[in-house]
């Protein structure tokens, strides 16, 4: 895998969908990944993460755990990728990102 994007998050039931959809709508050359950590929701967002990723299953990952600080939720994430490079998704990262992926990686 040449890129895994992150995100991590706890409740977003109002976003994720807007996310996951500005990253499906990513045109690269190269083949990549979601990987989505959730914090312990209670809310819907991992039902429709989980939707999406019955839909995109090579492309979209979901890591869920129980509540733990921010700091374990990545450590535990880092060490569940293996990809040649790895980018940072907000949760409120989402819009005209189309191309924005391909442009970075090429030098």
């Amino acid at each position: 895998m040449k890129l895994t994007i992150l995100l991590f998050c706890y409740n977003l039931e109002m976003l994720i969908e807007q996310a996951i959809e500005s990253v499906l709508n990513q045109k690269t050359d190269f083949e990549f990944q979601l990987v989505v950590a959730d914090d312990g929701s209670t809310d819907n967002t991992m039902n429709i993460v989980n939707d999406y990723a019955k839909i995109f299953p090579t492309t979209i990952l979901p890591l869920t755990s129980s509540k733990v600080d921010f700091f374990e939720n990545v450590y535990r994430t880092e060490n569940a990728i293996k990809c040649e490079y790895i980018a940072l998704l907000d949760r409120d990262d989402f819009g005209n990102l189309k191309e924005n992926y391909n442009s970075r990686l090429i030098f």
